[in-house]
């Protein structure tokens, strides 16, 4: 049985003691006070009633910020140099799709999304690694480059692999950040190929 609340902005009856009233809600959701004694009911809290607790603050989750976060890679942890959005093309279907990109000292990887919960993919760099710039040629996305990479596939001859070559093609919104990702990566694969043949 829901009770009708009374019309006064107060309590109806400040004399009875706390104890007596109670929290309700109505079918609309609505909280009022109901006191058992008096059977009374108003929409404001009694003096004297406690007030609710407070629910606690969000925790924001924390973003990664250039160069003090870090990704699993080969089972220990790489700094990021670099990472952001970008416009990415399918290797089977030919469509665009925004693709969140980190790159690191050994791989430029990308994400679904900004929360690097389900990655997408993985360009390996190696001393075959190039990166160029894409003419606009009237394309949609005008800020256009691409990145050539080698790509190692399971299943080839006596079940070993195979190492083929694949073309990256990539997108910036805008000429600034395209060329910041074209020299931060540029610069990459060099050290890269350094490391690399310093290991020969």
């Amino acid at each position: 049985l829901i009770r009708t609340p009374c019309l006064s902005k107060g309590p109806c009856d400040r004399a009875t003691k706390m104890s007596d009233w109670s929290e309700a809600i109505d079918e609309s959701g609505k909280v009022y006070y109901v006191n058992s004694v008096t059977n009374e009911t108003t929409w404001s809290r009694p003096e004297g009633y406690p007030a609710p607790a407070p629910k606690p603050a969000a925790i924001p989750s924390p973003r990664p910020r250039p160069g003090s976060i870090s990704v699993k890679s080969g089972g220990h942890a790489v700094n990021v140099i670099k990472q952001g959005y970008l416009h990415k093309k399918g290797h089977v279907v030919k469509n665009w799709k925004t693709r969140y990109f980190v790159l690191t000292r050994e791989a430029l990887t990308y994400w679904e999304t900004g929360a690097m919960t389900k990655q997408k993919g993985m360009i390996q760099l190696t001393s075959n690694t190039a990166i160029e710039k894409a003419p606009a040629d009237g394309h949609r996305y005008l800020h256009r480059f691409n990145l050539t990479a080698d790509v190692m596939q399971a299943g080839g001859m006596k079940g070993g692999t195979t190492t083929f070559e694949r073309v990256y093609h990539l997108a910036s919104d805008d000429e600034e950040d395209r060329q910041e990702w074209m020299r931060v990566i540029a610069q990459t694969i060099d050290e890269r190929k350094a490391f690399l043949n310093g290991m020969q």
